[in-house]
This record gives structure tokens, C-alpha cells and sequence, in this order.
């Protein structure tokens, strides 16, 4: 296998990238590997809004490897390619990246731990901190007979309809959420589904799926409101979502910050791949 020894870097205002129409290939790269990739994924949706600039290096056939996301905030994201985290290129490829990178500078980076420990030796971080946790099922996990066994519930599908319901239940539930026009319009163009357990007709817990494409699928939204905890209706939701979604080559991901949220996923069959961490920019004195 040949050695990737230098990379072609540009540094693009977000203007430029709507100019040139290069959004798509950077939602594919993206969706590539959702697992890592949510909230970037959730940013192009909307992505001159959310993006002041981006950084694309490119191998020397015109191959997008990595991308540098400064996000209109301060704050940044970062993705790359399989091919830059497989050991067989060299840390140099990555110098100039690294040094576009410090050029544009940021606030704090935060993306998986596995990509910023690979641009970590050029000094652009002063410190870090390790943030929520990236989980993938299989999709032989997710066609298996034992998921089934955790759907100890009656599981109606999620409708925009029950949107300001579950809005309620996450205001209980989580600091932030993804606003309801986003879900919402991921419901109505079939992105992502849910599926809720009501009890006595107001609903109790819910799971949604987001960034659906025949090799992934994101959970995400995973609650049960605090007075019916530990009955197991959020590990049916889970569970009846993915057997729903279940497809020969489809893998499932989601990310999590609780460590009894993270105990419920491992038992269903969730695998720990990464970190997300949250970097802070070593700024020139």
C-alpha cells in the first residue's frame, strides 16, 4: 500500500463552499460515519448558518480525507477518513492540515477523541476534557433474537402529532434537544422515525432514529419521564426501534454522557468505539 505523504489543504469561507456546491460532499463524508459525526451531521443541515469556514484536505487524486468545520460560534468540529486513522500513513501528512488548523484557530474542538489525538502532536491544544461516549451496535446485534427479549412493552409509532408531547418530556429530561422543526421535518421526510409507551395516555419514554441510510442509523432522543424510570421502557424503545430499522448491513450508533444510560446500552448489545472530546485551542502568545 502506498504511504499518503503530503495532503492538498484549502481553507474556504462558507460562502465559497455554497459557491462551489461542495455541502453534499461534505454531508456524504459526514455520513460516512454518523456515529462520530451527529452534530456535524445536524450542522449541514443548516450549514451556512452553522458553519463560518472549512478547511478540506484532499489526497492527490482529489479524495476528501479530512475537513476542519469552524462553526459561526467559535467553537469547531472535525472529521477524517479512515484512511488517516489506519496507521499507514505518516503524522507528517497531517502537518499542514495541523497548520491550517492553528491558522483559523477556534474556541474548542470538540470531536472524537480518536481524530484530535491524531493532530494532538503539533501543539494546538492547551488541555482537554472527555465528553460523551460513541457506541455502535452491529448489524448482526440488531437482527438478533435476544434484542427481542427487551420489548416488554406496547411501542406505538412517534408522530408529529406527539412532537409538543415529547418536547415536554425532554424539557424534563435533557439541558438541550434538537428543536422541533428539525424533528419534525425529519419525520415527515422519513430521515428518521421514533416509537413512544404511553401510560395512561400521556407518553412515558420514547427513542428516535435520525441520519437513516442503508449501512447506518443514529438513536438519539432517548428518554423516560423521571417518575417511571427503571421499568425497562426505555430499553424497549431502544430495542423495538432497532428490530424495526433492522436491514442485512445496517449498524446502529449513539452517543451518551450517563453512565446508567451507558450500562442499559452495553446490555443491549451497544459497543464502545470513541470518545468525543472537547479541546482547547493553545493560542499564540
Amino acid at each position: 500500500m502506498s504511504q499518503l505523504k503530503e495532503l492538498s489543504i484549502e481553507i474556504l469561507e462558507a460562502s465559497e463552499v455554497s459557491r462551489r456546491g461542495l455541502w453534499s460532499e461534505l454531508q456524504s463524508f459526514a455520513q460516512c460515519d454518523p456515529a462520530r459525526h451527529y452534530f456535524i451531521l445536524l450542522g449541514l443541515l443548516n450549514p451556512e448558518k452553522t458553519f463560518r469556514s472549512v478547511i478540506t484536505a484532499r489526497d492527490d487524486r482529489g479524495n476528501l480525507l479530512a475537513t476542519f468545520l469552524q462553526r459561526s460560534s467559535g467553537n469547531a468540529q472535525l472529521m477524517m477518513s479512515q484512511k488517516l486513522m489506519d496507521g499507514s500513513s505518516p503524522q507528517e501528512s497531517l502537518q499542514s492540515f495541523a497548520e491550517a488548523v492553528r491558522r483559523i484557530g477556534f474556541n474548542q474542538l470538540i470531536a472524537a477523541m480518536s481524530y484530535c489525538e491524531a493532530i494532538a502532536p503539533f501543539d494546538l491544544f492547551v488541555s482537554h476534557t472527555v465528553g460523551a461516549e460513541i457506541s455502535v451496535m452491529s448489524a448482526e446485534t440488531a437482527a438478533s433474537k435476544e434484542l427481542q427479549k427487551e420489548i416488554i412493552c406496547d411501542l406505538e409509532p412517534l408522530m408529529t402529532s406527539d412532537l409538543d408531547e415529547i418536547i415536554a418530556l425532554y424539557q424534563r429530561c435533557f439541558h438541550s434537544f434538537t428543536p422541533r422543526p428539525v424533528m419534525e421535518e425529519k419525520l415527515l421526510s422519513g430521515r428518521g422515525h421514533g416509537v413512544v409507551v404511553r401510560k395512561n395516555g400521556q407518553i412515558a419514554a420514547c427513542a428516535q432514529s435520525e441520519f437513516e441510510t442503508s449501512q447506518h442509523a443514529l438513536i438519539v432522543g432517548v428518554a423516560t419521564t423521571p417518575e417511571l424510570r427503571g421499568r425497562g421502557m426505555a430499553s424497549a424503545c431502544v430495542a423495538g426501534l432497532v428490530k424495526q430499522l433492522a436491514v442485512p448491513g445496517r449498524d446502529f450508533a449513539l452517543q451518551y454522557d450517563n453512565p446508567c444510560a451507558g450500562r442499559i446500552y452495553k446490555r443491549l448489545g451497544f459497543i464502545p468505539v470513541d470518545h468525543v472530546g472537547h479541546y482547547n485551542f493553545r493560542k499564540e502568545q
